[in-house]
């Protein structure tokens, strides 16, 4: 007998086939739920105790070379895996269940036999041995990938909005509070803001934290850090008012309660900075939160709107001019209607009320309002072959800015 058929004989001795273990797996829409379903058949007796794992599969470039694919578990508990016990020979289960529709990319379940976890019955039959066995899925194909994340940024979009919702309203009740404290109504206030925010942290808990679409996990990640800013802002407000509301019963007697005033004024006005700080980092946070998950909208359409308005009056104003062809008019008047208009594109930018995602969109409209302006000023010396050209393509560009910034 050959070396390599004595090693084959002994391998076949020391490692003998595990019991069938033969399953598939499924994505199966369950009312408002959508659960992963695992489903087979075994040669384990009953009472054998399977450990199920789901995994998002992605494919990576390997730093070696090549490519890899690479498991992210689907199951954020303790655990990570889920018991499920056989029954008749059989095994159905759903291994894991979701308010959200699973995206189109590819799963993995894989069902463990740990002897750690069998009793003595069950090792007598299936033996000490462990294994695994994997079954994978692609669900839905890349066209259906592709839109699933346009609806997913267009749902955070959405999400987002109400964020700075939120935000606003907390700031413009600290702001108030903040000269005039008012407990019994802040308590009121913060019943309500509290409900608003456990709807945004339940819509978000609902989101799959995978890399394999990483949209809907930034988006994950970055709503619960908002939503923890905000309880934050709201328990430093609380201990605000608590130490507001101290200074004001000492104060009755200020000799008497001298030392004590003075720590509760240097804590007082800790907390008052610590809330001013929270509110004004958090534009920051939500911009570059944006950034990253190329949420390019103006974040506030009225700011932007009342601007905006500024450079079409400016811009209007100039077609005017232009029209009556009235070359002295033209030269006292179109120099400053020109300088109103590049101001305001300039304040979208310089006001921060456009993301850098969106600086483009302006440089774009101030190439074309410069364009326009000189067909404008040549239709004015009696050459207007280019002003109708001109103008259509500033007007197209301006349509297309007021639907990219949300205006009406």
């Amino acid at each position: 007998m050959t070396i390599l058929a004595l090693l084959m004989a002994l391998s076949a001795v020391q490692d003998p086939p595990h019991p069938k273990l033969d399953f598939t797996l499924a994505v199966e829409s369950r009312g408002a739920d959508w659960a992963f379903v695992v489903e087979g058949t075994t040669e384990l007796p009953d009472a054998t105790v399977l450990k199920a794992r789901l995994y998002s599969l992605e494919e990576i470039d390997d730093y070696r070379g090549g490519r890899k694919v690479v498991e992210e578990s689907m199951m954020q508990d303790k655990l990570g895996f889920r018991l499920i016990k056989v029954q008749g020979g059989k095994i159905r289960e759903a291994i894991l269940t979701s308010a959200r529709k699973p995206y189109s990319i590819r799963y993995r379940a894989k069902l463990t036999y740990d002897p750690d976890r069998q009793e003595v019955a069950v090792l007598e039959k299936a033996g000490e041995k462990e294994f695994s066995v994997p079954r994978d899925i692609r669900q839905g194909d890349n066209a259906a990938f592709d839109k699933e994340i346009a609806a997913a940024s267009a749902e955070l979009g959405r999400e987002m909005e109400n964020v700075l919702a939120l935000y606003r309203d907390l700031k413009g009740r600290f702001q108030v509070w903040i000269r005039k404290p008012d407990a019994a109504e802040f308590q009121a206030w913060l019943k309500d803001f509290q409900k608003k925010a456990a709807g945004v942290q339940e819509r978000n808990d609902q989101r799959y934290s995978i890399w394999a679409v990483w949209l809907e996990r930034q988006a994950k990640f970055r709503i619960d850090a908002f939503v923890d800013r905000f309880e934050g802002m709201w328990h430093d407000f609380e201990e605000w008012l608590a130490a507001t509301a101290r200074i004001a019963e000492l104060s009755k007697d200020p000799a008497k309660n001298a030392e004590e005033l003075k720590e509760l004024a240097d804590q007082e006005q800790h907390l008052q900075l610590r809330i001013r700080h929270g509110l004004d980092g958090f534009l920051a946070s939500f911009e570059e939160a944006r950034e990253v998950m190329g949420i390019d909208a103006p974040w506030d359409p009225e700011s932007v709107d009342a601007i905006f308005k500024e450079y079409e009056a400016a811009a209007a104003e100039l077609a005017a001019l232009a029209d009556r062809r009235d070359a002295a008019e033209w030269a006292s008047k179109s120099p400053g209607a020109r300088d109103r208009s590049r101001r305001s594109l300039l304040g979208l930018v310089s006001k921060k009320l456009i993301p850098r995602r969106g600086y483009d969109r302006i440089l774009d409209l101030r190439e074309k309002f410069d364009a326009l302006f000189s067909a404008q000023e040549l239709a004015v010396k009696g050459d207007g072959t280019a002003l109708a050209e001109a103008a259509k393509a500033h007007a197209a560009l301006v349509a297309e800015f007021r639907k990219y910034a949300g205006l009406k």
